[in-house]
């Protein structure tokens, strides 16, 4: 008989990490001996990125529940364009509220009754980063109270300093009931052991895979649906729209294009797909550059894999706060070119100059190298091929599987 895993994860929106866990879920090595129950934080665009993903089939072992957070609250009121400071004040009673406990303590029993219901023999919780979800914190006790032993707990991205001494305690109090925690590259490794004191030898690198996926859409379709002629040169950004993925710089570097090269700008056309707090002032700049022709704003797409498949090369110009990009692990995946920074767990999927293109993530420097990067890529350099063949040596679902399996036998 198979064990049971439950996967417990807390996002707004289906995309980034949260797509990590749907490889897991559907990993032909781990289900052979592991079924899973699959639990989110209810909401509406996460729920609706998970029906546009999965059959419905698929959908039974999943579930929603009704956890209290904050996050997404903030990230609205974020998008209002008032003044910072009325922005900030919006959210000081429900800040209050967060630093009462309040909410934890409804959370933590919420986790609770639903772990002791399913009671599962594995819960793998899956957290952006840390301390980022508290629903997440709150859920290794909920876990532990409830009866379940073997805690896997995931970090996606880079571990930021403890800003209290309660949660160095709170630490301490996770470290003795987490089994094993998992990073995807050695950096986050490095900051989780140094800024949260947990110990090294319970972190386990585990490089991040990308689930399969059907391209469903074809160049041609997608030129037509964005009033693209299909003899343009194809360029392709996937990220949330935020100052750490580098938009604004991508778009510096188009401008420097267009200013020096415009008979290559002419040809070319680049597509951001991703929602996030910056998508108006980034369409601000686009149209006040008139380069609205040239640079467009698809939005979110749950199958953003069309628009990378579509494209001649794929840039992801982050500048910090990032681990191991899925997005670049599909573009790789899929063949492409690609232009990227050098740093974090970047670097250990692209091998500069053989595999993709790595740039300093300095942002007085980057659009200009992005500039001469799209030059290079447009003038024939093609590293794709080389790109296909490190995703299946190092990152592919079958290497993930089988990593992930032997961290769960050695629960037991």
């Amino acid at each position: 008989m198979k064990e049971t895993v439950l996967i417990y994860t807390d996002c707004y929106i289906y995309g980034g990490s949260e797509r990590l866990m749907g490889s897991l879920f559907r990993n032909e090595i781990v289900n052979q001996e592991y079924s899973f129950r699959y639990v989110y934080r209810n909401h509406k665009l996460y729920k609706n990125g998970l029906k546009k993903e999965y059959s419905a089939n698929e959908l039974i072992a999943f579930k929603g529940i009704n956890v209290i957070s904050f996050d997404t609250l903030f990230y609205q009121i974020n998008r209002f364009r008032l003044p910072k400071i009325v922005r900030n004040g919006m959210k000081i009673p429900f800040w209050i509220i967060s630093k009462l406990g309040i909410c934890d303590l409804y959370n933590f029993f919420v986790q609770y009754c639903f772990v002791r219901r399913l009671n599962p023999d594995i819960v793998h919780i899956n957290n952006g980063g840390y301390p980022a979800a508290r629903t997440c914190r709150t859920m290794v006790f909920a876990a532990w109270l409830a009866g379940c032993r073997s805690i896997v707990f995931q970090v996606n991205n880079q571990a930021l300093k403890p800003k209290t001494k309660l949660e160095g305690f709170i630490d301490k109090m996770i470290n003795k009931r987490v089994a094993y925690f998992i990073t995807a590259s050695k950096l986050a490794k490095k900051n989780l052991a140094q800024n949260r004191k947990f110990p090294e030898h319970k972190i386990i690198l585990v490089p991040n895979t990308v689930p399969e996926e059907t391209v469903t859409k074809g160049r041609e379709e997608i030129c037509t649906a964005m009033n693209i002629s299909i003899e343009q040169f194809l360029m392709t950004e996937v990220a949330f729209l935020e100052k750490r993925k580098g938009q604004v710089l991508l778009i510096r570097a188009m401008e420097i294009l267009k200013e020096s090269s415009f008979d290559i700008y002419n040809k070319l056309c680049l597509l951001i797909v991703g929602s996030g707090i910056d998508r108006e002032k980034l369409e601000a700049i686009v149209n006040k550059k008139e380069m609205q022709n040239h640079i467009k704003f698809v939005g979110y797409c749950p199958d953003s894999i069309n628009y990378i498949a579509a494209s001649d090369l794929f840039i992801l110009p982050s500048i910090e706060n990032e681990d191991m990009p899925l997005v670049i692990l599909t573009a790789m995946k899929l063949g492409k070119t690609i232009i990227s920074t050098d740093f974090a767990g970047i670097r250990e999927e692209i091998e500069d100059g053989v595999s993709g293109i790595l740039l300093s993530p300095n942002e007085i420097t980057l659009p200009n190298d992005l500039a001469n990067a799209i030059i290079q890529v447009y003038n024939g350099v093609s590293l794709g091929k080389e790109a296909k063949l490190r995703f299946q040596s190092m990152f592919s679902s079958e290497i993930y599987g089988l990593k992930i399996k032997d961290i769960y036998k050695s629960l037991k």
